[in-house]
């Protein structure tokens, strides 16, 4: 082989290689989860708010209209909590909030101080609305977690990876028993690599006490978290 022609093949190869791990960094990680994996339970409304007093300081409310609503949802809550007025909550979040999220874990993990890159794994607890076709209405709570490896000197994810529904919980759905089915997460990384996503989504049935030969489609939730790398 000549020169001119091994200097080319070389440079092809080079590009090839540059262009997978590009593919590689970037393209959607997605797996489907063993229901029987996930941990499932049914919470009261009272025990799910409770829960977002405890996390006001990673708390993130979303409208329905797209704004942020967290700042007058944390007021709905310290005004409402107190005297235990939990109706004014629930018709707070049924006409106005479409997601609320708080920050449940997260673990960094340096392999040395002078380690260039970083792991970190990431935990949100997230909670949409659900509904059926009779108009039946509650929460699921989604705790959807995954890792990321980045660099700490410049804050770009190299890979996302291990997306997962850690549990899935549901509240105010008294006298309902619900199942949670077609449990799947993904993982991608944004094109200019400083956010990774990881989305976990859950199609929910629900049988009612006094109907017990009828289950109920509450449809598919999904929802979706960030890492970076910070």
């Amino acid at each position: 082989m000549s020169k001119k022609s091994f200097i080319i093949l070389f440079s092809f190869m080079f590009i090839m290689v540059l262009c997978n791990t590009k593919v590689f960094a970037s393209e959607s990680d997605s797996v489907h989860i063993n229901q029987n994996s996930v941990s499932t339970r049914q919470i009261s409304f009272e025990e799910m708010v409770q829960k977002y007093l405890q996390h006001t300081d990673t708390l993130k409310v979303n409208g329905n209209n797209g704004i942020d609503l967290t700042d007058p949802f944390i007021s709905i809550l310290n005004s409402n909590v107190s005297n235990k007025n939990y109706n004014a909550i629930r018709d707070y979040m049924n006409n106005y909030v479409e997601s609320v999220y708080f920050r449940d874990v997260e673990e960094i993990k340096y392999a040395n101080a002078r380690a260039s890159y970083v792991s970190k794994y990431v935990q949100d607890y997230a909670t949409k609305m659900i509904t059926n076709g009779d108009n039946a209405r509650g929460y699921i709570i989604i705790t959807v977690g995954g890792n990321i490896t980045y660099n700490r000197n410049t804050g770009q994810i190299t890979n996302a990876y291990n997306p997962k529904v850690v549990n899935v919980e549901y509240a105010d759905l008294a006298w309902w028993t619900m199942t949670p089915t077609n449990i799947q997460a993904s993982a991608r990384i944004s094109s200019d690599k400083y956010t990774a996503y990881f989305t976990g989504s859950v199609r929910s049935y629900g049988v009612h006490d006094d109907a017990t030969y009828l289950k109920f489609d509450f449809g598919t939730a999904s929802v979706t978290i960030t890492a970076t790398g910070d």
